[in-house]
């Protein structure tokens, strides 16, 4: 990832975590997700604390969720490579302020998150175990990881 891809992902990081501050101050874990097609980006956000998972209502929280979707754009941008964008940015914050960052390139369907037909707010696919890994901020990396960070 360039200098500049990962400036865009220390800053929805600092975005979200800055929102969360004042929304719920309790919350553990908080997942971002922006998906886009050429033309037309979107986002959802969730975060969870001791009592369950909560959306963060898009009426309600219209700035944040146009700045996350204005940065969004400008990292979609930074990272196409090969005439190839993500079609889903998915951002995963915990409450000690280590973050981690996913792509996908195929699948636009990639960690939804809802609450309909059972979900629970927490993207599909994403595990207990993943958000234990959080807290190692030196996670290895390797073919299909992707990068941690910790703000410090």
């Amino acid at each position: 990832m360039n200098e500049r891809a990962s400036g865009c992902v220390t800053e929805l990081a600092a975005l979200l975590v800055d929102a969360l501050k004042s929304l719920a101050p309790n919350w553990r874990h908080s997942f971002l997700r922006i998906d886009a097609e050429d033309g037309a980006t979107g986002a959802k956000c969730t975060y969870a604390d001791a009592v369950g998972v909560h959306f963060i209502g898009s009426i309600e929280h219209h700035d944040f969720y146009r700045k996350a979707i204005d940065i969004g754009e400008q990292l979609r941008a930074e990272t196409r490579s090969a005439e190839k964008a993500f079609k889903v940015c998915l951002l995963i914050v915990d409450a000690n302020l280590n973050y981690e960052v996913k792509f996908e390139y195929e699948d636009p369907e990639k960690w939804a998150m809802t609450k309909m037909n059972g979900g629970s707010g927490v993207p599909v696919g994403i595990t207990d175990a993943d958000l234990a890994t959080l807290a190692i901020s030196d996670a290895p990396k390797g073919k299909g990881r992707s990068s941690w960070y910790k703000f410090w």
